[in-house]
C-alpha cells in the first residue's frame, strides 16, 4: 500500500536563529492510503507542531531546519506559497482543535464551505449550493439546508466540529488531518464526532492522521499509533500491538495510568517527574529520568528496535512484558 503521507527525519525549531529551540527532532511518519494513524503524545511532547509545520501552518519564528515531507508525491519542505495553497484545502483537509475560532464568525456556515469550493474549484458560491448541502448531510447536520444559514454562534460545539470536517472534505482530499478533533466535547458527541471521521475514511479509503493524548480516541478510530515524547517519535505500530505489548517504557506508562472498568478502587499508576523542557533536551534517552528500567546506556541517545510490526527506540524495548501482566 503506497503512502499517502510521508515524514522523514524531520527537524523543527522556533525563536531567533542565535536562541533557536529544537522542537521536534528527527520524526518519522508514514500514513498508507486508506489508514487512520493516531499520533500520540502529552501537550509540549511535539505533535501538533510536528504536523502543523509539515503543513506549513505553524506560524512564524517556526520553521523546518531538516528532513523531508511529501505528500502525495509533492515535496512540501521548501515548496512555494502556490503550492502549499494547491495542496492544503486540496489534497489535505485540516481540522482544528477549537472549531469556534478556527470558522469566521461574521459568515453563515454554508458560505464558509463554498468559499472552501471556490478557492479549489471556481465558479461562484451559490453554484456549490448542492454540494454544500451534500457535505452538511454527509457528516450527520441535521437539516442541512437550514443550518447552512446559520452562524458558527448558532450551533452547538459538536455541530461546528461537524461543520469544520465538512470544510476539510469539501474537495475530497487524499488526507485528512485532525488535531484533537473531541476536545471540549461530551463523552457523546466525542462518540458522533469519531463516528464521522471513522466513515469519511473508511468509505473513500482516505488516509487520516489523528493528533490527540488521547489513547481512548487512538484506540476507536486508528489502525496504527505513534507514541511521541519531547519532540521525538519514541514507538511506532499497530494498535493492537502497542497497547498489548507495548516496547517503550513511556508508552508503556501512559497505557497503564488509563482508567478501565477493571481498575475498582486501585490507586491509578503514575510516571514520576515531568518531561525535559522543550529545547533542553538531554543528550541520550529524553525519558531516563522517569524510567523504572533505566540503565548505563541510557545516558546514549538509544537505538531504534523493530518489534513485529512497529518500532521503539529504547535501549531495553519490551522490558516488563504484555501490559496485562504488568496489571
Amino acid at each position: 500500500m503506497s503512502d499517502t503521507l510521508t515524514i522523514s527525519d524531520l527537524y523543527v525549531e522556533a525563536g531567533p536563529t542565535a536562541q533557536a529551540k529544537v522542537l521536534v527532532r528527527g520524526a518519522s511518519l508514514r500514513v498508507p492510503a486508506g489508514s487512520v494513524v493516531g499520533l500520540v503524545g502529552e501537550s509540549g511532547s511535539g505533535k501538533t507542531v510536528t504536523c502543523m509545520s509539515a503543513l506549513g501552518l505553524a506560524g512564524s519564528g517556526v520553521r523546518i531546519t531538516g528532513g523531508s515531507v511529501r505528500l502525495a508525491g509533492t515535496e512540501l519542505v521548501g515548496a512555494d506559497a502556490a503550492t502549499l495553497n494547491r495542496v492544503r484545502g486540496g489534497v489535505v483537509g485540516t481540522v482544528f482543535q477549537d472549531p469556534l475560532s478556527s470558522l469566521n464568525p461574521l459568515q453563515r456556515v454554508g458560505a464558509q464551505i463554498a468559499e472552501a469550493l471556490v478557492l479549489h474549484r471556481g465558479g461562484r458560491p451559490r453554484q456549490h449550493r448542492a454540494r454544500v448541502v451534500e457535505l452538511l448531510a454527509s457528516v450527520g447536520v441535521p437539516g442541512p439546508e437550514q443550518r447552512m444559514r446559520a452562524y458558527p454562534h448558532e450551533l452547538s460545539g459538536g455541530l461546528r466540529q461537524r461543520v469544520a470536517i465538512a470544510i476539510a472534505l469539501a474537495n475530497d482530499p487524499a488526507l485528512l488531518v485532525a488535531d484533537e478533533p473531541t476536545t471540549a466535547l461530551d463523552v457523546t458527541v466525542q462518540a458522533q464526532v469519531l463516528d464521522v471521521i471513522r466513515k469519511a475514511t473508511r468509505t473513500e479509503q482516505r488516509a487520516a492522521l489523528i493528533v490527540t493524548h488521547d489513547f481512548g480516541l487512538v484506540a476507536e478510530v486508528a489502525d496504527r499509533v505513534a507514541v511521541m515524547y519531547a519532540g521525538q517519535i519514541v514507538e511506532e505500530g499497530p494498535v493492537q500491538e502497542i497497547f498489548t505489548h507495548p516496547q517503550h517504557p513511556y508508552t508503556r506508562g501512559l497505557l497503564a495510568s488509563r482508567p478501565t472498568l477493571a481498575t475498582g478502587r486501585r490507586r491509578l499508576a503514575a510516571m514520576p517527574g515531568r518531561p525535559p523542557v522543550p529545547g533542553q533536551w538531554p543528550a541520550g534517552c529524553a525519558f531516563a529520568e522517569r524510567c523504572p528500567h533505566v540503565v548505563g546506556a541510557c545516558a546514549q541517545a538509544p537505538p531504534i528496535t523493530a518489534s513485529t510490526e512497529g518500532w521503539s527506540r529504547c535501549w531495553r524495548p519490551g522490558v516488563g512484558g504484555a501490559l496485562e501482566e504488568v496489571r
